[in-house]
């Protein structure tokens, strides 16, 4: 499996932008017939957990989550999101295999800190060949030593299944259109060393630095290339995979 790509829940709020990724996915099907399409589904976690009456906070980042909470974030990254994804699939004609890293036992994982509740880490990534054939829609959900389900964060298990798949390009798509310096010109290319400085140095902070310590964490286990694109880009895929042309930012070990 040479690509993995995660796609962020902000971008999959609009059903627009969701067709137009299927477009593109079938248009470079040839020259990408198999992949894993992970997601994430924050917004769509909201939502569930408002029905509900649940009140959640965020810890750096990452939501806490409680034992009452974990219907609703089962529900919302595989009912909704990840099902509201197939369905763009069918309709652009792509054949492909929805898979739950908590149901298929494919995202084997541990808690990742007590104080942030059932949010798990993932250790250990387990796909059967048959599984690899065609595009993979994978939700993003941990399963612990018990059989429990654990709540993980998208961008940290599209890392490690990149590394498990020892992928050649892990592609991150969300609502931002890569790293920009601080006069908010975009970086095209980032090596770990430079992504390193420019961490220290405060250019990238915030959700982004978090994003950029995976990157290099998967740049040294193994992962070829990361790549950050504008998910929002009418052509970005088609553009990377057809004439080599970056819509955003790359980086590499």
């Amino acid at each position: 499996m040479s690509v993995v790509i995660k796609i962020g829940g902000s971008v999959l709020q609009d059903s627009l932008t969701i067709s137009n990724l299927t477009q593109q996915l079938k248009k470079i099907e040839s020259i990408l017939p198999r992949y894993v399409l992970l997601h994430g589904g924050g917004p769509a976690i909201a939502g569930e957990l408002s029905k509900l009456g649940l009140d959640f906070e965020f810890v750096n980042g990452v939501r806490r989550t409680t034992e009452a909470m974990m219907p609703a974030v089962e529900k919302a990254l595989w009912d909704v999101v990840n099902a509201q994804l197939s369905r763009a699939f069918d309709v652009a004609g792509i054949s492909h295999k929805r898979l739950c890293g908590f149901k298929d036992k494919i995202l084997l994982s541990r808690i990742y800190d007590e104080s942030l509740g059932l949010v798990g880490e993932v250790t250990e990534c387990r796909f059967e060949r048959e599984d690899l054939q065609r595009p993979v829609l994978l939700s993003p959900m941990g399963v612990d030593e018990k059989g429990a389900p654990l709540n993980v964060n998208a961008d940290f298990a599209a890392q490690e299944v990149a590394v498990a798949l020892k992928a050649k390009t892990l592609i991150f798509l969300s609502d931002q259109k890569g790293v920009l310096n601080l006069q908010g010109d975009l970086f095209s290319k980032i090596d770990s060393q430079l992504a390193r400085d420019l961490i220290d140095q405060g250019v990238i902070s915030g959700g982004m630095r978090a994003k950029v310590e995976q990157i290099c964490v998967a740049l040294s286990s193994g992962v070829g290339e990361v790549v950050l694109l504008d998910g929002r880009s009418p052509d970005a895929l088609i553009e990377y995979f057809e004439e080599s042309k970056l819509q955003g930012t790359k980086f590499v070990n």
